[in-house]
């Protein structure tokens, strides 16, 4: 793919894990914004479920960046990121 930009801003459609945008395989960062109880009938019906399947889309080596979560929702994150091998950083 190219589209002779310097940089790009691709976000997920619904989810991270499944999503389409999986095909960047390893972009320079990745983000996170704020989660919440939406999409449930393909993410799951609480926060936990929520956010395992918004950090699909981190990369191994790639870093991360989120706000602010739930406490659950950022517990999930952080499990998953070590999981990963990714560096995960909550911007304030």
């Amino acid at each position: 793919m190219s589209e002779g930009v310097d940089a790009a801003i691709i976000e997920c459609g619904i989810g991270g894990e499944y999503d389409s945008t999986n095909i960047l395989v390893h972009p320079r960062v990745t983000g996170i914004t704020s989660l919440g109880i939406d999409h449930t009938p393909l993410l799951g019906h609480t926060i936990e479920e929520i956010a395992w399947h918004k950090a699909g889309i981190m990369k191994p080596g790639v870093p991360t960046h989120t706000v602010v979560q739930p406490p659950a929702a950022e517990e999930v994150l952080r499990a998953r990121a070590r999981e990963k091998s990714v560096t995960l950083s909550v911007v304030h």
